[in-house]
């Protein structure tokens, strides 16, 4: 055990001090949805959920020493809470997606300890897993397409 930390150690330190990075990133993400009935009139009491976000990633100087490109890869939860006084309703909607993430930064000030920097990048995210509770009924939105 102790020999695959040491391993894992050197593996993780050793590509860090030729000008590469590995990063991981986690948290709380606090979702809500712009729903719309079939009339288009809003939800009014439709409420915020928590869920978990974590993210992998991977940065590395390309062409130049001020020029990087970051490749990471996510996994973000998403949902919202609510419902209907009129008509006794209950709702809820826990979301799971998967993203890949490509981004470039170009450092352009370094003044001291500090680095400025302008970054641009595109994300593709993939519904993994979904449901939406409707009065204690379940279904599976991972096969509607409006998500």
């Amino acid at each position: 055990m102790r020999l695959l930390l040491l391993l894992s150690f050197l593996f993780l330190t050793i590509p860090a001090a030729i000008c590469q990075e590995l990063s991981f990133e986690g948290g709380k993400t606090i979702s809500a949805f712009d729903y719309k009935n079939s009339m288009g009139e809003p939800l009014d009491n439709l409420q915020s959920s928590n869920h978990t976000y974590l993210s992998m990633g991977y940065r590395r100087t390309f062409f130049t020493d001020r020029l990087f490109i970051n490749l990471s890869g996510s996994f973000n939860e998403y949902g919202a809470i609510g419902s209907d006084v009129a008509f006794d309703n209950y709702f809820e909607w826990d979301l799971s997606y998967l993203a890949a993430n490509l981004a470039f930064d170009y450092e352009f000030y370094k003044p001291g300890n500090f680095t400025f920097f302008v970054k641009v990048g595109a994300s593709a995210d993939f519904l993994i897993q979904g449901t939406q509770t409707l009065n204690n009924q379940d279904y599976n939105a991972y096969d509607e397409e409006d998500f």
